[in-house]
C-alpha cells in the first residue's frame, strides 16, 4: 500500500495529542468582561491584600463558585445575581 501524497494532522488523533502536548491538557482562552468598576476595584485590593495577581484570583474565585454550584446543582438566575449585587450611591 502506499503513503499518502499528502498527510493531514487533523485526520487522526496525533494531531490532539500534539495540541494536548503543546499546550496543556487545558487550554486557555481570553474573553472581554463587563463588570462595575468598584467591583474590580475591590477584587484588585482584595488581590493586591493576598499578594497574588488580581486575575488568579477571578480565575480562582470563579472556579471555586462553579464547583460549589455544580455541587449543589444550583441553578443559575438573574434573581440571585441581582440579590448579590452591591448598589453604590450616586455622589
Amino acid at each position: 500500500m502506499t503513503e499518502p501524497a499528502f498527510f493531514d494532522p487533523y485526520d487522526n488523533l496525533e494531531f490532539q495529542a500534539h495540541m494536548d502536548e503543546t499546550f496543556g491538557k487545558n487550554p486557555m482562552t481570553s474573553i472581554n468582561l463587563r463588570i462595575p468598576f468598584w467591583l474590580l476595584g475591590d477584587v484588585k485590593k482584595l488581590a493586591h491584600d493576598h499578594k497574588v495577581p488580581y486575575q488568579k484570583l477571578i480565575k480562582l474565585r470563579l472556579t471555586d463558585g462553579v464547583a460549589s454550584m455544580q455541587r449543589r446543582k444550583l441553578p443559575v438566575t438573574t434573581a440571585t445575581a441581582a440579590r448579590r449585587t452591591r448598589i453604590k450611591a450616586k455622589p
